[in-house]
């Protein structure tokens, strides 16, 4: 048996071979492929449903703009019909400030159906779907996401 050291130069020259520009590192379980991204990486599309409940999707939206690293997203809050008053205003300002774009749903819950309704109006190669009680707690988490 290789050594591993040995197995990631196999893994690595692998990926030089067929030009796909990446590197392998041995972990405790087997190895990790990172893809490096390009200089302006792919637009990734942060997908949001919420109804309401103010407090949690504020700290959501909070924690992803100030701990994320990667540089090209956005953020789309699919709204299922909130009546909360302060939740609405937040998702006014939100939006006018740039923040993050809200699409407005008022059919019945449907978790697929909000997802499904926001994906067809993103704009990103990359589509990351969150719950509004997500909190981004690793600076790194994005690009973990995007495997870089």
């Amino acid at each position: 048996m290789k050594n591993l050291t040995e197995s990631e130069c196999i893994l690595n020259e692998h990926y030089h071979r067929r030009g796909i520009n990446a590197h392998s590192k041995a972990t405790a379980f087997g190895y990790r492929t990172f893809y490096h991204l390009p200089d302006l990486p792919p637009l990734a599309s942060i997908i949001i449903p919420t109804r309401n409940n103010l407090e949690v999707l504020r700290v959501c939206i909070e924690s992803i703009r100030e701990k994320t690293t990667y540089p090209n997203y956005e953020i789309i809050i699919i709204d299922n019909n909130s009546d909360d008053q302060k939740t609405i205003q937040y998702l006014i300002e939100g939006e006018s400030l740039r923040k993050f774009r809200v699409i407005h749903d008022k059919q019945s819950f449907n978790y697929s159906a909000l997802n499904n309704k926001a994906v067809e109006l993103a704009q990103g190669e990359i589509i990351v779907l969150l719950n509004n009680d997500t909190v981004a707690a690793h600076i790194l988490h994005f690009r973990e996401v995007t495997n870089d």
